[in-house]
């Protein structure tokens, strides 16, 4: 349990950066800082919303599909695939076998997630969030496609933008020719950054 009194940095990534942004406006007054790789929250749904207005069936039938690639999306999280990345990527698509292997509600649950959570609409808390003296730190890879760098990343720059009080609690970074994973394919230079 955490004391009251503690406060903290929240890491959210993708649908956690939702997640996160949702939380922080709610408790912001709890958070020093919040970085949020490749947030959700702000994306056209596109598909997906076609997907949430199927028949039952039909959504099974695409979420066997999905879950019939995953390993395809997973290695589609990166992008240069030789060396160290290439390392890391192996490393990180065996940790999630090794988990959906381990426990077959992984899949329900993200599916779940997928149908119900807002992962776009969310600018009141964005705004919020913008408004509040919590840190913000914004990262992206370019070459993302799960949540597209284009024109998500523009999304949340601007409402950053329009609502930051202009004392240095928002600052971003761009992380060329890389993809949704890019804190994990390049490691060392996120971390350093």
């Amino acid at each position: 349990r955490i004391p009251e009194t503690t406060k903290y940095h929240l890491i959210c990534h993708s649908m956690g950066g939702a997640i996160g942004t949702l939380y922080a406006q709610r408790f912001s007054s709890e958070i020093l800082s919040i970085t949020l790789l490749a947030p959700a929250g702000l994306i056209d749904l596109g598909p997906l919303k076609v997907i949430r207005q199927m028949p039952s069936l039909a959504r099974a039938a695409v979420k066997n599909l999905i879950k019939s690639r995953l390993e395809k999306s997973w290695r589609g999280d990166f992008v240069s695939h030789t060396g160290d990345a290439l390392d890391m990527e192996n490393y990180c698509v065996q940790k999630m076998k090794s988990i959906h292997k381990s426990n077959h509600k992984v899949m329900d649950a993200y599916w779940r997630c997928a149908m119900q959570f807002p992962l776009t609409g969310i600018n009141e808390a964005v705004i919020s969030l913008a408004s509040s003296n919590v840190k913000v730190f914004l990262l992206w890879g370019t070459a993302d496609k799960v949540v597209a760098y284009d024109p998500n990343f523009e999304r949340w720059k601007n409402i950053f933008d329009d609502h930051n009080k202009g004392d240095s609690t928002f600052q971003y970074k761009l992380y060329d020719n890389l993809a949704h994973a890019f804190f994990l394919e390049a490691h060392k230079v996120v971390n350093r950054d």
